[in-house]
């Protein structure tokens, strides 16, 4: 009878993990306690006047050259000259897969447009958390001014870049997948509707250099209908600006001498559906922040692949950093099997939808628990998740970055909320301002290893 039993509870614990969508349920393993982890542990490591124009897709100048394979094919590169920096592994089998990056970058003087991240995450980033800081490092070597993409109407306002402020507009997220019309989503994963006297005002703020002023401001929407969009640049004359009806993405460029506030107002914007401001320049490097609170990253699966086209057209992405994990995670989990299958497929949608762009998987970070003995420790589901990130980029052919290892390996969010001064919350999962400039400094240097190596 005994052995019965044993029998098929053993049949149970090797049931398929379940998985759809946004959902993922724990796996049936009623041997866990039994049963040894069996996951690999990563070392630890130290670690003018204004004037508008209007642009449609299809309008940005590509370059692509194929670089000399110094990484290696089909696996992690070889060792950085500098063993301070946690190189990026490249997946792609060619060695090529940050190439659209670097020749970009390696151009940057000659392209005549900038050099665009599009940094696609969840609360982890929210905030300009790390990208903020991310950017200034890169700005501050290959220039360009402005905090890049931010959405109209966002969930949360609260960043050090710049202050927001909205009224009267009807927010759409991919995280309420599918109560919103696909067809409209793109890598932002949110789109709004104005209604009456529907505002947006930005002011930046002097926490950082190169984001205190720029020299355009630039609108992302979609227009079927007859809109008004007016504009109030540094607190001047309003200028309004009739938006011609047209089908797919559009952007209204909008230039002036240094920009630092600006409001918008919305008339007559029955069929209008707006995405975000971009704060930038001609030349340069941006970071844009697109990050989504409670999201896993699945449902970008939902994006509408034309609208990533147009998007990508309009506003060339060189690379696009994929972070994620910290919805998905759980203390004990071992398996993640359906989220990486779902995973594998939205990179391959993202790179189907957006040829000549680089694709980086950014590694989850130290997330820790209380254990048996009252310390806080890593859980051992983050360990399993940051060998099922670097599975999802060896499938999909792309690159990786350990952020895991960069954070100082096993228990160093611990060591990150308790330093002096802190880095991280104590939540033991989100890293502050200060724990995003360490990690965005070490990002940065792991981009130049690249740019040398490849």
């Amino acid at each position: 009878m005994l052995l019965t039993v044993l029998a098929v509870l053993a049949g149970l614990s090797h049931l398929p993990e379940p998985g759809f969508k946004d959902f993922g349920l724990r796996p049936v393993n009623l041997f866990s306690d039994l049963l040894r982890e069996r996951v690999t542990e990563t070392d630890d490591f130290g670690a003018e006047n204004l004037l508008a124009e209007s642009r449609v897709p299809g309008q940005v100048p590509v370059v692509s050259r194929k670089p000399e394979d110094t990484v290696g094919k089909g696996g992690r590169p070889r060792p950085s000259a500098d063993p301070n920096v946690v190189p990026i592994e490249d997946y792609s089998g060619e060695a090529e897969s940050m190439k659209y990056f670097v020749e970009a970058l390696r151009n940057i003087k000659k392209m005549g447009r900038p050099v665009r991240i599009a940094f696609v995450g969840d609360s982890f980033i929210e905030g300009d958390i790390l990208t903020g800081d991310l950017r200034e490092n890169l700005q501050a070597a290959y220039g360009g001014r402005g905090v890049g993409f931010i959405p109209l109407a966002p969930p949360v306002t609260y960043r050090n870049t710049l202050r927001q402020h909205f009224r009267n507009w009807k927010a759409f997220s991919m995280v309420n997948y599918p109560r919103v019309d696909r067809s409209k989503l793109i890598l932002s994963g949110q789109y709004f509707v104005p209604e009456k006297d529907a505002s947006v005002s930005v002011e930046s703020t002097s926490a950082m250099e190169h984001a205190a002023a720029c020299g355009k401001v630039s609108l992302l929407y979609s227009n079927r209908g007859e809109a008004v969009a007016s504009f109030r640049i540094n607190g001047e004359t309003r200028h309004r600006f009739d938006l011609e009806p047209r089908e797919g993405l559009q952007l209204l460029d909008v230039r002036g001498e240094d920009i630092r506030s600006l409001e918008m107002t919305m008339e007559n914007a029955d069929r209008f559906v707006g995405y975000g401001l971009f704060l930038h320049d001609d030349e340069g490097i941006y970071v844009d922040n697109f990050s989504l609170r409670s999201s896993t990253g699945l449902t970008l699966s939902v994006t509408d692949r034309e609208r990533l086209e147009e998007m990508n057209g309009l506003v060339k992405f060189d690379l696009v950093v994929l972070q994620y994990g910290l919805n998905v995670a759980e203390p004990d989990k071992v398996s993640y099997k359906g989220y990486k299958e779902q995973m594998v497929n939205v990179v391959n949608h993202l790179k189907a939808s957006m040829p000549e762009t680089s694709f980086l998987i950014f590694g989850i970070g130290d997330r820790n628990f209380k254990s048996g003995d009252g310390r806080m420790v890593t859980m051992p589901g983050i360990v399993s998740m940051v060998e099922t990130q670097r599975e999802i980029a060896r499938e999909s052919g792309v690159a990786f970055w350990d952020t895991f290892r960069a954070m100082g390996g096993r228990n160093s969010m611990a060591r990150f909320v308790h330093h002096s001064p802190p880095l991280a919350n104590k939540d033991y999962t989100h890293i502050n301002y200060a724990g995003g400039k360490k990690l965005a400094d070490a990002f940065a240097a792991s981009l130049r290893d690249a740019l040398n190596r490849y």
